[in-house]
């Protein structure tokens, strides 16, 4: 989120649209439960774990994008 604060302090006057996560389910999808992407196949309890925190950096990075003070449009792509 770190990033996402400098990133919107230097761009946010003129980039108004911003994606924070690409594809966050496919990257859950690929990479733990069908295993073609690393880390690879995972039990269930790790799917889980790895979804809840894509859900946790969205919303850091969410926040930090908005504490600009710009207004920005923030979300993800699907």
């Amino acid at each position: 989120s770190r990033l996402a604060a400098e990133c919107g302090k230097r761009l946010g006057e003129t980039a108004r649209l911003w994606v924070t996560l690409n594809e966050p389910f496919s990257m859950i999808y690929h990479g733990y439960l069908c295993g073609r992407w690393p880390p690879g196949s995972r039990p269930i309890p790790r799917v889980m774990r790895a979804a809840r925190n894509l859900q946790r950096a969205q919303a850091a990075c969410y926040h930090a994008l908005h504490a600009s003070g710009y207004g920005l449009q923030v979300g993800v792509s699907h």
